[in-house]
């Protein structure tokens, strides 16, 4: 629940616009002006794996940010653009239960458009199958109510 709460609380530094701005492009200045902290952060804590001119591969553990039991989320970064371009979560066995790919437009602010997620789903039955979901999107808006506290 981390995570909600810092969004809730960029809804309190932030217009509801900046925030859809934000969550849409993957980045806009609540990500740009902390894209190189976050990746000092993330070596300081040994979560890259891997880094070239391109791209940068990150591992983070999701249960200090939800409440996923010890699921590893593996993302790949594309520094030419900062913007996450595709993850992979994983469960406490290290097996594969999630793969999303981001995609951008091209033009301006390169504002995600589409992704595609392949997630593995355990039926009623007892079976478990990959579930593939492929989406657009055109005027994407986040709203963000404040919290009552």
């Amino acid at each position: 629940m981390k995570l909600v709460e810092q969004i809730r609380d960029m809804s309190t530094q932030f217009s509801d616009k900046e925030v859809a701005d934000a969550f849409s492009a993957m980045q806009g200045n609540v990500f740009d002006q902390n894209f190189e902290k976050w990746m000092a952060e993330a070596e300081t804590k040994g979560d890259v794996i891997a880094h070239d001119e391109q791209y940068v591969t990150l591992r983070m553990n999701l249960s200090e940010y939800t409440q996923l039991e010890e699921s590893t989320c593996v993302m790949l970064v594309d520094k030419n653009i900062n913007k996450l371009v595709g993850n992979v979560v994983y469960d406490e066995d290290y097996n594969p239960t999630l793969y999303r790919y981001y995609g951008y437009s091209k033009e301006g602010a390169q504002t995600l458009n589409a992704t595609r997620t392949e997630q593995l789903i355990n039926l009623p039955s007892g079976a478990k199958v990959w579930q593939i979901t492929c989406s657009k999107y055109e005027n994407f808006e986040i709203y963000v109510q404040p919290s009552k506290n």
